[in-house]
This record gives structure tokens, sequence and C-alpha cells, in this order.
């Protein structure tokens, strides 16, 4: 993989909010990235985030550690991913990082949480990548029965 400024940005964001997790402000980093020729909300990490899903069954987590923290150099604030390397660091007994990937995936999924309300086109919950869409509903234990308008004003029922 080449190290792109993209690839950069999750080290330094990782260690930011470990610095000052109570004043870090994600939304402020959020828009800075999203302004970065690397963000790509349509950035395909389905392969790696098939392997780090298998590689977290294994008795060995370092490998994915490894793959988790490739989706986050692609997508640094996915959500999905920071959860489940909180879950590792935790049966490593690395309270410190489980402790730090749970919170960002909390304050995220907070982030979103907060900018609306979900229930028209004008109070939806404000997304930068498709992958929070499902984050959401898993938060809220829902499941999307249908997606309507798979355009610019698209939403789940």
């Amino acid at each position: 993989m080449q190290i792109t400024e993209g690839s950069m940005f999750i080290y330094r964001f990782l260690e930011s909010v470990w610095e000052n997790p109570e004043n870090f402000d994600f939304k402020a980093s959020l828009d800075t990235f999203i302004q970065t020729k690397d963000y790509d909300p349509y950035a395909d990490v389905e392969a790696l985030k098939k392997d780090f899903s298998e590689s977290m069954k294994g008795p060995r987590p370092e490998k994915a550690l490894s793959l988790g923290m490739k989706i986050l150099e692609i997508k640094p604030f996915d959500i999905e991913t920071h959860a489940l390397l909180s879950q590792i660091y935790f049966r490593k007994n690395d309270q410190k990082k489980s402790h730090l990937h749970n919170y960002i995936a909390s304050s995220l999924l907070d982030r979103i949480l907060k900018s609306g309300d979900g229930k028209t086109y004008l109070t939806a919950y404000k997304i930068y990548n498709p992958e929070d869409e499902l984050a959401v509903f898993c938060y809220m234990k829902k499941y999307p029965v249908q997606r309507v308008n798979h355009e610019k004003y698209d939403r789940f029922i």
C-alpha cells in the first residue's frame, strides 16, 4: 500500500484524540479530512473488511489489528472498524487502546445522532460515509426493509 496523506491521517487523528479526548472536535477533523484528495466515501474496502472479520475469529489478534488499521488508513472515520478494534484490544487486555477506539466509535455515532432526527429529508442524519447509515441502524437495533429513491434523497424504510 502506498503511503499517502490520507493513510497518515489516521495516525495523526488517533494521536490527537488520545491527547485530548474531552475537547477533541470530531466534526472539524472530519470536515478537514473530506477536503483532502484521499477522501473517497465509496472506497472499496469490502475485501479488507471480510479478511478483517475472518481474522478476528483466530487466536492471534495481530493480523486483525493490522487489517483494521489498513481499513482506517483508507476510511479513518469508519465507525464499525473502530468498534471492532476496540473489542480486539479489549481481548488483548490493552484497555487504553480499547477505550480509545470505543470512544471514537461512540463519538462519531453521537455526532450523527445529534445532526438530525432522521424522520424527514430536512431533518435527516448527516453522514459522510455510506457505512454510517448501517452503523446507525445497528445502534438502534433496527434493520432496513427497503431503500427508497437510490439517488440524492435516498432513504431506508
